[in-house]
C-alpha cells in the first residue's frame, strides 16, 4: 500500500471514529457524572501526573471528548488545551465547561500533524484514544514534538490480561456472526448493545504492555512501569528524555 493511500484509509476510518463519538456526544458527559462508569478515571491521571512530578504547566488533553478531564485539571491550575476530531463532543464541552478555561481546538479526523508548536507542553494525556488509531507510532512520535524536555504523556490503554478485554473479545466474535450483525446494524446507535458493538469494532488496537512499552521507547520515551490497578485499563507513563539525559 502506498504512502497516500494508506493515509488516505486511517483518514476514512478516524471520520468513523469522529462519526461515532459524535453519534453519543449528548450521553457521553454521564459517564463522568458523580457515579459516573468513568468519573474514576479523573483521579486516576490526576494521581499519576502528580507521581511523575508534574503538579502545573501546560497540559494537553488529546481526544477530550466532552471535557471533563481537562476541565478538572484547569480547576487544578494546569493551563488545559483539549482536542478532539469529533466536534459534538467539543460542542458538548464548550457547552458544559465554558468557565474552564481551558482552550478548545478542533482536529480534522486523519490529521498527521498536530496544530501546536515543538515543546508547546509539559504533559499529555490520552484517556483510551490510542486504541481508535490505526497507528499509534505517529501519535506519540507528534506527542514527542510537542512536550517540552522532562514532559510526561500518560495513555490509559486496555488492559488485555484483564478478563474484561478477553470477555470483549468474545462477545464481539459472537456478535460478529451472520445473524447478530444483521440484528445489530438495525439498531439505533444509542441503543446499549449496538453502542457496544460499534466501540468494539472501532477499538483496533490492542497490544501487549510488551509492545506498547516498545512503541513508547521508539517514540523516543523513556517509559516508566504500568500503573498497577486491578482494572481493565491500564496507565502508560512516558518522559521525553532532558537534554543532559540524552
Amino acid at each position: 500500500m502506498s504512502i497516500k493511500a494508506g493515509r488516505e484509509r486511517d483518514a476514512m476510518f478516524s471520520a468513523s471514529v469522529a462519526d461515532y463519538f459524535d453519534g453519543v456526544a449528548g450521553l457521553w458527559s454521564r459517564n463522568y457524572s458523580p457515579q459516573g462508569a468513568m468519573r474514576a478515571r479523573i483521579a486516576r491521571f490526576s494521581e499519576a501526573l502528580f507521581a511523575q512530578g508534574i503538579d502545573s504547566g501546560r497540559l494537553l488533553d488529546f481526544g477530550c471528548g466532552t471535557g471533563a478531564i481537562a476541565s478538572v485539571h484547569a480547576g487544578l491550575g494546569f493551563k488545559v488545551t483539549g482536542c478532539d476530531i469529533a466536534r459534538h463532543m467539543l460542542d458538548v464541552a464548550r457547552r458544559e465547561h465554558a468557565d474552564s478555561g481551558v482552550e478548545w481546538v478542533q482536529l480534522p479526523p486523519g490529521n498527521t500533524r498536530l496544530p501546536f508548536e515543538d515543546g508547546s507542553f509539559d504533559a499529555v494525556i490520552a484517556s483510551s484514544v490510542l486504541e481508535y488509531v490505526p497507528e499509534p507510532a505517529h501519535v506519540l512520535r507528534e506527542f514527542h514534538r510537542i512536550l517540552s524536555p522532562g514532559g510526561v504523556v500518560l495513555c490509559s490503554l486496555p488492559d488485555e490480561r484483564h478478563p474484561v478485554r478477553k470477555k470483549e473479545q468474545e462477545w464481539l466474535a459472537s456478535a460478529e456472526q451472520p445473524v447478530w450483525r444483521a440484528i445489530l446494524g438495525c439498531l439505533p446507535r444509542f441503543i446499549p448493545l449496538r453502542r457496544r458493538y460499534d466501540y468494539l469494532k472501532l477499538s483496533v488496537t490492542r497490544w501487549p504492555i510488551e509492545k506498547w512499552r516498545s512503541v513508547f521507547q521508539e517514540a523516543g520515551f523513556d517509559v516508566a512501569d504500568p500503573s498497577s490497578c486491578d482494572d481493565p485499563l491500564l496507565i502508560l507513563a512516558g518522559r521525553k528524555p532532558s537534554p543532559s539525559h540524552v
